[in-house]
């Protein structure tokens, strides 16, 4: 949360669960891939992440939570 720095990132497969609101105000944030153990897209999860160009995630996905990519 909160990383100016971080442009992209690389999740192990194994991942299960991403808390709410992990990458907030990761400004630099440009991509991430989710692994497909990731069926939750948690709240606020990529909130003020104003630089996101791509977000791949599964076909398992089941929810988005809200806010998950608000921007104010």
């Amino acid at each position: 949360q909160g990383c100016s720095n971080l442009q992209s990132i690389n999740l192990p497969n194994c991942l299960t669960d991403i808390g709410m609101g992990a990458f907030y105000g990761c400004s630099s944030l440009q991509e991430i891939i989710l692994p497909e153990s990731i069926t939750v897209i948690a709240e606020n999860l990529f909130t003020e992440c104003h630089n996101l160009q791509r977000v791949e995630l599964s076909l398992d996905t089941t929810c988005i939570e809200k806010y998950a990519f608000f921007m104010l």
